[in-house]
């Protein structure tokens, strides 16, 4: 973080004003631009990132952010942050694009709302959102094919199979052999297996990756079916899967 009196003059407004709010995983919202402003390098840009929601979230007005001495450039970069919900999401990110502060702000702020991890849970809407982030950030990037895989994907937790479903020999019987044996071996540990969709602009899934409590490094896909076929040799539920996907 940069520490001057300005960027110090941000952060008490910016906790003040976020501090009875939480993002939509429920933690502190005061976090996020806190995490904006660590990426920052000149006190326009960290003041900017500290204070890009204010004036949307809060009942601060630019007006009276401006008497607070910040400079022209961090009020002009604030005024495009700031998303009046009548402007289409897009047409808003096309219009603060020109601006160097305000572009890379609202590029560290796409980044973080897209972590895994930070939302409480995934559904059709977040799904959604994601979309229209990741077309903000090609807009933002001029299209360039380097964005963070990080932004570009979802990560879910596949249950650990009750071992119940996979029964033993009953006394008398074999014992399991082949394929039933090595699901059961598989399913014995009690921890989730990770999955991560990687997803296009389109918001469509190229690529999965797997984390299995077995093993210490990932498992890439190209295509679901593999993947689901992995799945259940493992001994996890290919329907909980798709559930997620």
């Amino acid at each position: 973080m940069l520490y001057t009196e300005l960027t110090k003059k941000a952060m008490q407004i910016c906790f003040e004003a976020h501090r009875d709010l939480t993002d939509k995983g429920g933690m502190p919202y005061v976090f996020h631009p806190f995490h904006l402003a660590e990426q920052m390098e000149t006190e326009d840009e960290t003041c900017a990132a500290l204070l890009h929601d204010v004036v949307e979230d809060t009942g601060w007005t630019h007006e009276q952010l401006a008497a607070r001495g910040f400079s022209p450039a961090v009020m002009e970069a604030l005024r495009l942050l700031t998303h009046d919900v009548r402007a289409p999401y897009l047409d808003y990110v096309k219009a603060l694009s020109s601006n160097r502060i305000a572009a890379r702000v609202k590029l560290a702020d796409l980044r973080h709302n897209s972590m895994p991890g930070r939302l409480a849970a995934i559904g059709e809407q977040e799904r959604e959102r994601m979309r229209k982030y990741l077309s903000a950030q090609e807009i933002l990037t001029g299209g360039e094919p380097d964005l963070e895989e990080l932004t570009l994907s979802f990560r879910y937790e596949i249950p650990a199979p009750d071992r119940t479903d996979i029964p033993a020999a009953a006394d008398g019987q074999q014992a399991l052999t082949g394929e039933r044996r090595v699901q059961r071996e598989k399913a014995d540990s009690s921890a989730p297996a990770l999955l991560t969709a990687v997803l296009a602009a389109d918001g469509h899934a190229v690529r999965y990756t797997l984390l299995l409590p077995s093993e210490g490094k990932e498992r890439v896909y190209e295509d679901r079916f593999s993947l689901l076929q992995d799945l259940e040799r493992q001994g996890y539920s290919a329907v909980c899967a798709m559930s997620c996907l």
